[in-house]
């Protein structure tokens, strides 16, 4: 499907682009180095390690500013990313083959598997040959997690992703998925750091987590964890799993644990090169160009998808009603108060709801989001996320078929950044109202319904082909956008 919302996704993701964050971080004056307000000598003496889906271009930047001064580095990146580069004619986001850089790839579908634990495992080596007078270059991006893995003794890597998965069955969110990974790896929370001391280390985080916090960003390797065993017991509890871990797992968690020593990490740059809030703003200055009035609903978005989605379709149909009148009543706004502020449930929403009133609304309007939801796996289908959140904002459409004024029409979009949703070949999924079937056709309505009961909604859109995204691997990523485009077609 070609539409505006897609092109302003688009725009979005040219607009976080691994390299060009990069360069906007990181300079060179001679064989100094600047980064972060600091400098760092460059002698011959650069490490380079990096774990997640933007890390392959993150490194292509780097050697492009340093590259002669790199010795050895090695990449954990997912699997495909070299072929679905090459394919896509996105080389740039590769390393240079110079032969002192190695990409490994593993981690199928977003997973931990053999293939990243022995990558895993060579960067620790690497890290514990470094000395005091070299540069370790660390570049973070989401995936990480599943990239970056090295077990605790004793639990093996089956037992830690049962754990992993029962949480996230749960709907755990990724803060708490991260906390539980932290306090079950040899290279999570700061260890991988302290492997690498007393050499200096440089930590370019791309985010994928709302808030940007560096702790938890592909679980912290850099940065010296805060958590303890009671949050990972408040977690354990708080999805039912506590009394069913393994006992390799109990082990690892409530064993006495030594904190690392804060003289480990004085040497220890953290830096957030990028995030969704770079990828928003270049979807509002797209759809702004373009002609549209746009709102960000927020940077933040959480919540079970589909309640998501049904919300934010609900919201767009009542931002439609508002740009026919030529003001709002009592009424709008009593209206406008419970869909928004329904149970305190939407508290990411931004001040989107004043500037609805305070603004005259035009003919085009987009509303543009971003954030990361989460799914209650119930059923034993094929999906993801920005996927269900789609399939449940077009089943809400056609439930108000009655109550939308005659006119307009509403594309919906919900993607992921890094190009992935769920375990399929789709980055998210789009509706348009005007020619999506779900949305006109009762039988395909009860067909949806099934399938968000069946956590099934790539099986539902991929008979409907054109409401599939697909842009493959993008090199990046910053969570998941949304962006909605309202219009009266009979202005």
């Amino acid at each position: 499907m070609s539409s505006n919302a897609v092109r302003a996704f688009n725009a979005a993701l040219e607009a976080v682009l691994p390299t060009a964050m990069v360069h906007n971080h990181l300079s060179r004056k001679g064989d100094v180095l600047c980064a972060g307000g600091k400098q760092f000598k460059l002698a011959n003496n650069v490490y380079v390690v990096g774990f997640g889906k933007a890390v392959s271009g993150m490194c292509r930047a780097i050697q492009n500013i340093a590259g002669d001064h790199i010795v050895r580095g090695l990449l954990s990146v997912p699997t495909g990313t070299t072929s679905t580069l090459t394919r896509l004619g996105k080389r740039s986001l590769l390393p240079v083959a110079d032969g002192r850089v190695s990409l490994r790839e593993g981690a199928s579908n977003n997973l931990p598997d053999e293939q990243s634990v022995a990558a895993t495992n060579d960067i620790l080596d690497m890290m514990r040959s470094v000395t005091g007078d070299d540069l370790v270059i660390t570049l973070i991006s989401g995936g990480g997690s599943a990239l970056l893995c090295a077990p605790k003794e004793p639990v093996t890597l089956e037992e830690k992703l049962w754990v992993t998965n029962a949480l996230a069955r749960q709907g755990a969110s990724i803060s708490e998925l991260n906390i539980v990974r932290k306090n079950l790896s040899k290279v999570k929370g700061g260890r991988l750091a302290n492997e690498a001391f007393p050499a200096k280390v440089v930590s370019l985080i791309l985010s994928d987590i709302i808030g940007d916090p560096v702790d938890l960003i592909a679980s912290g390797p850099t940065v010296q964890d805060q958590t303890s065993q009671g949050d990972c017991d408040q977690i354990f509890k708080k999805y039912f799993i506590r009394d069913k871990l393994p006992s390799s797992v109990s082990e690892a968690i409530f064993a006495k644990q030594e904190s690392l020593p804060q003289a480990r990490f004085h040497n220890v740059h953290n830096i957030i090169v990028g995030s969704n809030s770079i990828a928003v703003d270049a979807a509002v200055a797209w759809l702004k160009k373009s002609g549209y009035q746009t709102f960000v609903l927020s940077k933040a978005i959480t919540g079970e998808a589909r309640k998501v989605g049904d919300f934010l379709m609900e919201l767009s149909i009542e931002v439609a009603k508002m740009s026919r009148r030529s003001s709002t009543t009592a009424t709008d706004s009593e209206r406008w108060e419970m869909l928004v502020n329904n149970d305190k449930k939407w508290t990411w929403i931004d001040d989107m709801s004043s500037s609805l009133y305070t603004d005259k609304l035009t003919s085009k309007i987009a509303l543009v989001g971003a954030g990361e939801t989460t799914v209650t796996v119930r059923g034993n289908g094929k999906g993801g996320r920005n996927q269900e959140m789609v399939l449940a904002a077009a089943m809400t459409r056609f439930k108000n078929v009655n109550s939308v004024p005659a006119g307009f029409k509403f594309t919906f979009l919900s993607a992921g950044t890094d190009g992935q949703d769920g375990p399929t070949d789709a980055t998210g999924a789009v509706f348009d109202s005007d020619e999506c079937p779900i949305v006109k056709d009762a039988v395909l309505l009860r067909q949806a319904e099934d399938a968000l009961a069946d956590n099934d909604s790539y099986s539902l859109l991929r008979n409907l082909d054109s409401n599939i995204l697909r842009t493959g691997l993008t090199g990046t990523n910053v969570m998941d956008m949304q962006i909605i485009t309202i219009e009266d077609v009979n202005d």
